[in-house]
């Protein structure tokens, strides 16, 4: 699929009926009554567009079939360069739209966890692997489909908050299950914010 960008909800729900509507994420922002949001959209924030091409469907396809297993909302997808998250020296897979910031249902670090441990399981039985890296923060699970990591699995641990959010400590892994058994630790231990 040749790259291209979708800038409205009617662009994308042309595309998802073409790919019999398999894509289970809104474009756009979801807001409540009282103007609170419910779930993000795919779009970036900044720039209200998704760039769409082979690994962002490949993605969006992935995540959409997990959804059907565990529900979860999306808290981040596509950041473009003009996203104030974005670092032209070091890009993040949001920008080259093969990474998700999911919210699982129940919020509490034993179901992210369990969240976690269900997004690994799902990967490892996929034929064609779906989860490239699973990271875990204390407000998301980060999953994403960039398959050439040396340490795939990391913890987003809260350094200290600042006008513009929160500046993490990573702490990286080549397995899983020490990453899992290091953040039980560390809650247990009352290290993990």
């Amino acid at each position: 699929m040749k790259e291209f960008f979708i800038s409205t909800e009617k662009e994308f729900d042309d595309f998802n009926s073409k790919n019999l509507n398999i894509i289970d994420f809104p474009f756009n922002d979801i807001l409540n009554s009282k103007g609170e949001l419910v779930e993000k959209g795919l779009a970036c924030s900044v720039s209200k567009n998704l760039k769409m091409n082979d690994d962002c469907f490949k993605t969006l396809l992935a995540l959409s079939e997990f959804k059907k297993i565990i529900p979860f909302t999306c808290s981040s997808f596509y950041r473009s360069e003009k996203h104030p998250l974005h670092d032209e020296k070091h890009p993040s897979q949001h920008f080259f739209t093969r990474a998700m910031d999911c919210r699982p249902a129940i919020k509490t670090m034993p179901f992210y966890i369990q969240f976690a441990k269900y997004a690994y399981e799902f990967y490892e039985k996929q034929d064609v692997k779906a989860f490239g890296g699973i990271g875990v923060y204390s407000t998301h699970v980060h999953l994403d489909t960039y398959k050439e990591r040396t340490t795939p699995y990391w913890l987003g641990v809260i350094n200290e908050i600042v006008k513009g959010g929160l500046v993490y400590r990573y702490i990286y892994f080549k397995n899983f299950n020490k990453m899992i058994e290091s953040l039980e630790i560390m809650i247990k231990e009352g290290d993990w914010q």
